[in-house]
């Protein structure tokens, strides 16, 4: 089982990103530093690395979380993740924000995710 990650962006200027998350491949981690992030933001309110979604299990099914490691912070659906280095479940349809509404609006992404079978061959 795996989950296919797409996010869209609220606002020109921010990348989008399509990336299937399954047991080889659980996170993908948005932030400022080239090489060492999967998504590239190049703003001075983003940290090197920011936050990251993962794969998490909730009662037997594939979940995605958000955890914020920034020095500004995350925002999901406008409000701040409150825990730095904590998981935060999220849901298909959330916008995640990396940039404070106030610096900028629309800093950030529409979550669209659904679970999916992945083959590999090998």
């Amino acid at each position: 089982k795996a989950i296919a990650l797409r996010l869209e962006p609220l606002k020109g200027g921010i990348p989008s990103f399509e990336r299937v998350l399954s047991e080889d491949n659980q996170n993908v981690v948005i932030g400022s530093r080239r090489g060492a992030v999967d998504i590239v933001v190049s703003d001075e309110a983003v940290s090197k690395r920011h936050c990251e979604f993962s794969l998490i299990g909730v009662q037997n099914q594939l979940a995605l979380a958000i955890t914020d490691y920034s020095t500004n912070g995350t925002w999901v659906n406008g409000n701040k993740v409150s825990s730095k280095g904590k998981k935060y479940r999220i849901r298909t349809g959330d916008r995640v924000q990396i940039k404070c509404s106030t610096l900028e609006d629309d800093f950030g992404w529409t979550l669209d995710f659904g679970s999916t079978v992945s083959f590999f061959s090998r």
